[in-house]
């Protein structure tokens, strides 16, 4: 063993006691710094340095209460996941120049009201993860304190006054509680409060009289809750120093129009909620630099609802919202926006004038939308960013791809393409979904004679959808003009009784089933028709040619050899030889 560096730090392991360090721990006299993990902690404390100012101790057993002594020169503890569960009192009375105190990630559950007693100069304490549901007075002595965590905690109310002594506090983090109100008494004395967090406590609203209170808050956050509304622009107004606002995760469905009027911030986040609409009036005399509207349901936005934003606005976030289309002026007049993103929007198409007006424009996410194509001015405008991100698209490798397919292979995209998916830009590739053929080929490498060609119906301009309901009117024009006729011509035919024509019987079935309808002889005699049957027709001949020749009623019956029979009825023989039979009958008659 030659290196005497190795050989002296195998004995600093082997025997480190020896030089004041406790076993499981590492010790750094140079920064008179300790860390240990595992072990007992009484154990720890009494073979540590009294000149240690750093201590970090994690996993550690704890027999009986929380006590430490002989540390009187440290200045950082942090005794975390070591199960401890309660703190007696003055525990650390013995650490006057304590500054930092971490007892996070433990089970405490109940706190001495004089545990902190004697930490005069202590400036940061996190208590954060335990179980703690009351706290009474035991911030009183902490009078420097500027930062307090009592984040996942079961506290469900904060009482009058408990923050009275905490004038210096900057920061309070009360996340994961389930607070059932808050008011205003209960933040008394935090004049000087820039960071307020209340991520998920279950709140149901902003309470509105403690703002006037923590009139210096610089950062608010009431993300993660089950608010409904948001804070009107007169509260608002009270916060003028307010550079960041997160509502995000939350149930707000609506904005009122002038809902940050007269407010100026550098952050909103409204994101995850349930707003469906944007107003041209929402965002009306409101600046600010970052505005996420990201996982709402947004279907439209106007020509102009967020051109009030243009003086400040540099990052605008609308992804996952079902946008579908966006009008090309949307972003027109936002000339200090720097970042764009529009990922997971339903996007099928880009206008041609999409991006005209955000000219300082430098990342822009389309990823996970619908898009088949883009645009040749698009891709232009592609040419003056930093970064573009067009991955998981539906691209359709026709015709209109080949402007892609260009841009793709020029020299100028090198380095612009960007994939969230992938850890380098070089490997960042655009596949074709259509036709199959070209399933998950990669576009820039598509060659000339692979590009299918588009429909004949494609290359010229689509019809007007003005053109289609003209053509769907005309038919229907046409039809109801061709029924009316018909309904027409159907009550003239049957009110003058020529409607016989379009519905008469044949020959046989009149014969058979129409004799109650028959003509009687002696009915409409002078009246003929052609359509009556040789039989009557004969018989009514045969007594208009008696009515001519009267004597042969005198004679009795005429002779078959008497020549008396009418001219024109000589051809029909066997008609003609029926006439006795009808004489016969209509004697009767």
């Amino acid at each position: 063993m030659n290196d005497p560096l190795l050989f002296r730090l195998l004995l600093c392991l082997l025997f480190p006691v020896i030089n004041g360090c406790p076993t499981t721990c590492i010790c750094s006299p140079a920064f008179s710094a300790v860390e240990c993990h595992n072990g007992n902690l009484d154990t720890i404390i009494r073979e540590v340095s009294s000149d240690t100012k750093q201590l970090t101790l994690t996993f550690m057993y704890v027999d009986g209460p929380l006590f430490f002594k002989n540390l009187p020169n440290l200045e950082i503890l942090s005794l975390t996941k070591s199960r401890i569960y309660g703190i007696s009192a003055k525990a650390f009375s013995s650490m006057t120049k304590l500054r930092h105190l971490d007892l996070s990630h433990n089970d405490i559950t109940n706190i001495h009201e004089e545990a902190f007693s004697g930490l005069y100069q202590l400036t940061y304490l996190d208590l954060s993860y335990n179980k703690i549901s009351k706290l009474d007075r035991i911030f009183y002595q902490l009078r420097l304190l500027d930062f307090l965590s009592l984040a996942w905690n079961n506290l469900d109310d904060l009482w009058t006054g408990m923050f009275r002594s905490q004038l210096k506090l900057q920061i309070l983090i009360l996340d994961g509680n389930r607070f059932n109100a808050l008011h205003s008494y209960s933040f008394q004395g935090l004049q000087n409060l820039l960071n307020l967090s209340f991520s998920n406590c279950h709140l149901s609203h902003m309470p509105q009289d403690f703002f006037g209170i923590t009139r210096s808050l610089k950062f608010l956050d009431y993300s993660s809750n089950q608010i409904r509304q948001v804070l009107p622009s007169r509260i608002l107004q009270n916060l003028p120093n307010l550079r960041s606002l997160s509502l995000y995760n939350n149930t707000i469905a609506y904005l009122d129009d002038l809902q940050f009027s007269g407010v100026k911030l550098d952050t909103l986040n409204l994101s995850k909620n349930r707003i469906r609409k944007v107003s041209d009036l929402t965002f009306k005399y409101f600046n600010t630099r970052v505005l996420d509207l990201s996982n709402n349901a947004i279907d439209t936005i106007s020509q102009s609802s967020l051109r009030p934003t243009a003086p400040q606005l540099e990052y605008l976030s609308l992804a996952e919202n079902p946008l579908t289309n966006i009008p090309p002026d949307a972003f027109k007049g936002l000339y200090r926006l720097l970042e764009l993103n529009l990922s997971d929007c339903s996007l099928r198409s880009l206008h041609r004038d999409q991006f005209v007006g955000p000219n300082s424009l430098r990342k822009l996410d389309l990823s996970m939308n619908y898009l088949k194509n883009v645009p040749s001015s698009v891709l232009n405008f592609f040419n003056n960013l930093e970064s573009v991100n067009l991955e998981g698209n539906y691209w359709s490798c026709d015709c209109h791809i080949q402007p892609l397919r260009d841009w793709l292979q020029s020299s100028a995209t090198a380095g612009k393409l960007y994939c969230s998916s992938q850890r380098h830009l070089e490997k960042c590739q655009l596949e074709c979904m259509l036709p199959i053929s070209l399933y998950e080929k990669t576009i820039s490498q598509l060659e000339d004679r692979e590009i299918t060609s588009c429909d004949a119906g494609n290359k010229d301009h689509k019809t007007s959808l003005t053109t289609i309901l003209a053509v769907a009117a005309s038919s229907v024009v046409f039809v109801i003009i061709i029924c009316v006729c018909g309904i027409i011509l159907y009550k003239w035919a049957n009110k003058t009784g020529n409607l016989k024509w379009l519905c008469n019987k044949s020959a046989e079935d009149s014969s058979h089933n129409d004799k109650t309808n028959k003509p009687r002889p002696f009915e409409d005699m002078d009246i003929g028709s052609l359509n009556e049957s040789d039989r009557s027709f004969n018989v009514r001949n045969y007594f208009n040619s008696m009515a001519q020749h009267p004597g042969s009623f005198s004679r009795g019956t005429p002779s078959y050899s008497q020549k008396e029979t009418p001219s024109h009825l000589g051809s029909q023989n066997s008609l003609y030889s029926m006439i006795s039979y009808a004489y016969g009958r209509e004697s009767t008659v």
